[in-house]
């Protein structure tokens, strides 16, 4: 199972989430098992060969979607992250609110008499309603799964395309998109033992940094890629 945060910035944000709330364990459970579903394989090079590099995620597949399970995904110009939300009925002290900001934990972004947006950074917006002398918190957690500012390789391939994110060390973890219709597809590779069976390797090998040639990953398009998750355009 992969660690609950993955990195620096999202610890900090975990952190600060923390500090202002009781608990949190809806938001935490999803969270360990989404990241505890690691991708089965991961390869030496990106796939497919013979597809084309784009150098920015296409307009259309740009807006934050959610599927019905009210899990939102955001695809922006140059990354895709997972939106982990939550809101906290439990009131936080207005006093211990503005020592937060003094201390620039918080940035306030905008403020009225009943409510104020404010952020960690750019991407950590937090909605505060004001009631009394409490604030009452509604968070967005971002994290990203792909960024082509990091490494990660986008590929176009007819109407498909074709997510390679570099893993902490240096694989490629496929991800395929498409749409169908309204929806947004997402497909994640079959489990370890069918991929083993599909590339004809054996059953106690490892699938880590796998090289293959074009015919082997045009044998994984066929049948290699499971249904992960179908997501829709989301209203703000």
């Amino acid at each position: 199972m992969q660690p609950l945060i993955k990195n620096s910035r999202l610890t900090e944000k975990n952190d600060l989430v923390m500090k202002h709330t009781k608990s949190l364990p809806l938001l935490i459970l999803v969270i360990c098992f989404i990241w505890s579903c690691s991708d089965s394989a991961s390869f030496e090079t990106i796939h497919p060969m013979d597809g084309e590099v784009l150098n920015e995620i296409p307009e259309a597949l740009r807006g934050k979607y959610r599927t019905e399970d009210d899990e939102f995904l955001q695809v922006k110009r140059f990354s895709v992250a997972d939106i982990y939300m939550a809101d906290k009925d439990d009131g936080y002290a207005l006093d211990s609110l503005y020592q937060d900001i003094e201390e620039e934990d918080l940035q306030v972004i905008e403020q009225t008499e009943s409510s104020m947006r404010t952020q960690l950074d750019e991407e950590f917006i937090v909605d505060i309603d004001i009631v009394g002398d409490s604030a009452y918190f509604k968070f967005e957690i971002p994290d990203v799964i792909f960024s082509l500012n990091k490494e990660d390789i986008l590929i176009q391939k007819n109407a498909t395309y074709y997510f390679n994110a570099k893993d902490s060390d240096g694989h490629y973890q496929i991800r395929r998109v498409s749409f169908e219709g309204q929806y947004l597809v997402m497909e994640n590779l079959v489990g370890a033992d069918s991929v083993r069976t599909l590339l004809n390797i054996p059953q106690d090998s490892t699938l880590e940094n796998l090289t293959i040639t074009k015919e082997e990953f045009e044998r994984l398009e066929q049948v290699g890629f499971k249904r992960k998750k179908r997501w829709t355009k989301a209203t703000e």
